[in-house]
């Protein structure tokens, strides 16, 4: 008999990979496409339930907190599980939740269903899948990145046109039936993310001779106590082999519940990371930037609507912006595998174009002015997704590309939740949402100089850091 271990490979950088970069774009795909195309699902929710823009712009925030709060259970599940298996159930959790969706008669039906149970899903889904990418790839990983994620732009092209197809044709509950049987495509991709390892074969030598095993015991007797003050002393037993293997058996059991739920708490909320300074100066520019991004992809169609833009117009806004995503992350992924592009300097420059554009959107109240705005802020969104990942690993370390992924994403969560409805607010109380949208923007180029500003920043942390003493040996 012997007890198989389980060790990682070197990252390949090419052969099944390349299927791994595959299926991660299709996952990206089917399951992003299903995020940036609910400003779509927004306006439909606001006919079919005839309620506040503030209290249907509910369904977004709730949402996007739970698809990022889930994202760190994600990472901690793969862990036991397999990133195979914890994607093909996200799958399922997706398309149990958009179906639910469908059968939805108040707006809280809607919160629960697909605010949280598919929130939940598509959370279980991103950084696993990114993370597996991280494992094949390493020489390569920036470009690998950048076609993974460029799924997210093909799936807001596609499913942007064809929701509002749908909900033409068929009426938003017919819409999220065949959308629950599309989403339940990520099962398939997720089939083919093997893991990368290899077996390593630890043989147990055999024993059966008897074992020694020390026990410490506590004798409350006097006539038993040994001279002096201490109450204890060691009996030395010997027992069979076989009930020394049970005994530590049982021991290992214990040990192994133990350092399970220990490692899944420090996965989860990365306790870890959060002890470097730099990680905290990361997770506040992530905070600026959802709460940024939200106002826009959640916003964006109904504003257009404000503009006089007609629906089928207004639907083409979200997929324009999904085709340049598809064809700009790949190509900041190449950017980024040039020696002097700094992946910070990346994100840095998409924060500021996408603040300055988003503020001179506020003006721009023509079709063709809001389709040139979308394109832009479609490059910025890949930008700032391949920019990220890239940023953790310069200065948190590849290694940490998954975990640190989804303290990000957690970040993006508590924005999401605590700024959801700020902006059906202004639209609801101002009539327009010119404050809101000069709001994310003016947030986004703050976020902007902080970017810049991170090498700077950890370096500094880096010289105020206390250096541990040494003892010198004679």
């Amino acid at each position: 008999m012997t007890d198989v271990g389980i060790s990682r490979q070197k990252p390949p950088d090419g052969g099944w990979g390349w299927l791994i970069v595959l299926a991660t774009f299709t996952i990206f795909t089917i399951a992003g496409g299903n995020v940036y195309s609910i400003g779509v699902l927004f306006v439909a929710f606001l006919d079919a339930f005839g309620r506040s823009k503030a209290d249907t712009s509910w369904i977004g925030s709730i949402f996007g907190f739970s698809l990022c709060m889930s994202s760190s259970v994600g990472i901690a599940l793969a862990k036991k599980l397999g990133h195979r298996k914890t994607v093909m159930i996200s799958g399922f959790v997706v398309s149990c939740g958009i179906l639910g969706s469908s059968f939805a008669t108040e707006l809280y039906h809607v919160y629960i269903s697909y605010g949280i149970v598919t929130g939940i899903g598509l959370g279980l889904t991103f950084t696993v899948s990114i993370e597996m990418v991280s494992i094949y790839f390493k020489r390569r990983l920036k470009i690998a990145v950048g076609i993974a994620l460029a799924g997210v732009g093909a799936g807001q092209l596609i499913l942007s046109l064809l929701t509002q197809f749908l909900v033409e044709t068929y009426g938003w509950r017919g819409t999220l039936i065949i959308l629950s049987a599309f989403e339940a495509h990520v099962c398939v991709a997720g089939a083919l993310l093997r893991p990368l390892t290899t077996e390593v074969n630890d043989p147990v030598q055999p024993s059966n001779s008897p074992v020694s095993v020390v026990v410490t015991t506590n004798h409350d007797s006097k006539d038993s106590k040994l001279d002096g003050d201490d109450e204890y002393f060691h009996d030395i037993i010997s027992y069979p082999p076989s009930e020394v293997t049970a005994m530590e058996e049982d021991k290992r059991k214990e040990d192994s519940i133990l350092c399970s739920v220990k490692s899944f708490l420090k996965t989860v909320f990365g306790v870890e990371l959060l002890k470097k300074p730099i990680c905290l100066f990361l997770l506040f520019i992530s905070i600026g930037y959802g709460f940024s991004e939200l106002i826009v992809f959640v916003h964006l169609v109904r504003r257009a609507r404000d503009f006089g833009i007609g629906d089928t117009q207004s639907a083409y806004l979200p997929a324009v912006m999904g085709l340049i995503q598809l064809t700009g992350r790949p190509i900041i992924g190449v950017v980024g595998q040039i020696p002097c592009v700094k992946a910070h300097a990346i994100v840095g420059v998409v924060l500021a174009v996408f603040g300055v554009f988003t503020v001179i959107s506020t003006y721009i109240r023509s079709f063709a002015g809001q389709l040139f705005y979308v394109g832009v802020v479609g490059i910025c969104i890949g930008g700032f997704f391949v920019g990220s990942s890239l940023t953790i690993s310069q200065f948190l370390g590849q290694n940490n590309i998954g975990l640190g992924t989804s303290l990000q994403m957690q970040a993006l969560g508590v924005i999401y939740l605590a700024s959801g409805s700020f902006a059906g607010w202004i639209r609801d109380k101002y009539g327009v949402y010119d404050i809101a949208f000069l709001t994310s923007g003016l947030v986004s180029m703050l976020m902007s100089a902080v970017t810049f500003a991170l090498p700077y920043i950890d370096r500094a942390l880096k010289r105020g850091r206390p250096k541990r003493p040494t003892t010198a040996i004679n």
